[in-house]
């Protein structure tokens, strides 16, 4: 097996928290938009099929077939596609980031598509449940001694909005204790975010780390400063972390 050189960053080249936070918001902001005008677009081009439902189980299950072919169709090429380029997505060049492996390169497509599954699987599952919880309650539409909205709803739709926020945004609190600054997709998909401008600090050697949530042991590969290329990650130090 060929050698490969892997390589280090000095703490102050690992992205930080702010920025990590800006870009995402930045990215996630498109891709919201575009959630909300892919369905409307929708709406006027194609024909309305008739349906006895009430209007306010119909827009959930719209919004969530619009929301699955937008993924699929423009948010998840959009995601990988950019991130294959030197630059990456719209936040992070905006933010002056980039990601790399091991090798201080650009990710392959399929590590890529690794991390952003651990980064949506949570958001994704907690959005279809409310979709579909939503289609398929037994609320009534307003009337018009009704208000649409009480204030036991707000309040509701208020402390919903906060467990989306914090799901959405939940991967990254890890980035504020890790020495290199990975949120928790980085770190199992051996990726690192770093400044755009950053040079590597020198040759590294892989460790294996292990992750230790109660019972659950979750292994990922580091590394770590070193003085000489070494072989292809495999049978590098185990160093346990518990969570």
């Amino acid at each position: 097996m060929d050698s490969i050189e892997l390589v280090w960053f000095r703490p102050e080249d690992y992205a930080p928290l702010a920025r990590r936070l800006a870009a995402c918001i930045i990215d996630n902001a498109i891709i919201v938009v575009g959630l909300f005008v892919l369905p409307w677009l929708l709406t006027k081009l194609l024909p309305t099929p008739p349906t006895t439902q009430p209007a306010h189980k119909v827009i959930p299950i719209g919004l969530l077939i619009g929301a699955a072919i937008f993924w699929v169709i423009i948010a998840i090429p959009y995601h990988l596609g950019m991130r294959r380029t030197h630059r990456g997505t719209i936040g992070y060049r905006l933010m002056g980031l980039r990601i790399i492996d091991m090798r201080n390169a650009i990710p392959e497509t399929g590590v890529l598509f690794k991390r952003l599954l651990l980064s949506l699987i949570f958001p994704a599952g907690f959005f279809v449940l409310i979709a579909f919880s939503t289609a398929s309650s037994g609320a009534k539409p307003p009337t018009h001694t009704q208000p649409a909205v009480s204030a036991g709803q707000m309040v509701m739709n208020l402390v919903m909005l906060v467990i989306v926020i914090t799901i959405v945004f939940g991967n990254y609190w890890s980035i504020s204790r890790s020495p290199r600054r990975q949120a928790q997709h980085d770190r199992f998909s051996a990726t690192w975010v770093v400044r755009a401008n950053a040079q590597p600090a020198g040759v590294g050697v892989p460790v294996e780390r292990a992750w230790i949530v109660g019972p659950v042991v979750l292994a990922y590969w580091d590394v770590d400063a070193g003085t000489a290329p070494v072989n292809h990650p495999c049978g590098g130090v185990i160093e346990e972390k518990p969570a």
